[in-house]
């Protein structure tokens, strides 16, 4: 039986808007962490996979951890983060980013959207795994939860938001109000969205479990009610597209709320839009004027010796 806390939705489509040579074989030598870590800043996650998938033989190692992004470590870890701390941006695993593009090819049968879900699962060595679930309807989904296993740890839920031709063919859609509030509910740390050429995600932080703690059932379901209020009403009297309300939403509700959360596009590096990131220079405004005159002032000179 499928429980409202579980459910996972996308916002509802408006009614109102369409809805050469050949060389040897060489042996495969583990990389140490440097070199991975040297290869993922220069080319990627993906380059580093390809690299290892193609230096790897039959006698291989079968245990070897690709290096991570360390924000996103930090905010699906066991140990909560407070809000200030949460990185500025953030970079999904290739387990959870294959996971959700092959969700997302789904997502379409017969021309009709329908959720795809599935969870990202922390194994005892460290490593990550992507298990897929059922798929869901139209507008909604419910996380496999009673997939992870006996050594391993819920990371994060995610999911997709398709819209088909009948719903406009809408892309870059945020999380829904319901996908908020169910975090009050759900045991995950990260929740992310797979919207075609947009992902999105949602952390929880130390404020975030404060507010829940020490709610008893009919308190919780009070705060997952007033969060969705907050997301619908925001929405609601928000300007812009159908993308841009659902997004001044989403911000409302987690800025409120304690929730940390990550937009950017699909594969690549995700920017943190809540809470807001402050920068305090560490050095005195005289100092930084005297330092920025000077980089001004060599500029000037290199420019005036060109030939």
């Amino acid at each position: 039986m499928s429980h409202a806390r579980d459910e996972l939705a996308r916002p509802p489509a408006e009614a109102t808007e369409l809805q050469g040579e050949t060389a040897a074989p060489v042996p495969f030598l583990e990389p140490g962490p440097l070199q991975v870590a040297a290869l993922q800043r220069s080319a990627g996650n993906r380059s580093v996979a390809r690299w290892l998938s193609g230096r790897r033989g039959a006698n291989a190692p079968s245990g070897a951890v690709l290096a991570r992004d360390a924000g996103f470590d930090t905010l699906g870890g066991a140990t909560p983060i407070a809000e200030a701390a949460a990185p500025v941006s953030i970079q999904l695993p290739k387990e959870l980013e294959d996971g959700l593009k092959a969700a997302w090819a789904k997502s379409f049968p017969g021309g009709k959207s329908q959720e795809h879900v599935g969870i990202l699962v922390q194994k005892k060595d460290g490593s990550y795994a992507w298990k897929a679930g059922p798929p869901g309807t139209s507008g909604s989904s419910k996380p496999n939860y009673g997939d992870v296993g006996k050594d391993e740890r819920l990371v994060a839920s995610a999911h997709t938001h398709p819209y088909d031709a009948s719903e406009g063919n809408k892309k870059d859609v945020s999380f829904s109000g319901a996908d908020l509030a169910n975090l009050v509910t759900q045991d995950e740390r990260v929740k992310a969205v797979y919207a075609d050429t947009s992902e999105f995600v949602v952390a929880k932080t130390k404020e975030f479990d404060a507010r829940v703690k020490d709610l008893d059932t009919t308190k919780k379901a009070e705060l997952k009610t007033e969060m969705k209020k907050l997301w619908n009403d925001t929405y609601s009297a928000a300007k812009g597209t159908f993308q841009e309300r659902v997004e001044a939403a989403v911000k409302a509700v987690c800025e409120k709320y304690d929730l940390v959360y990550y937009a950017g596009a699909s594969g690549g590096k995700l920017t943190r839009k809540t809470p807001k990131v402050a920068v305090t220079p560490t050095v005195p405004k005289a100092e930084l004027d005297t330092a920025l005159a000077a980089v001004g002032a060599t500029a000037a000179t290199d420019e005036g010796t060109e030939t």
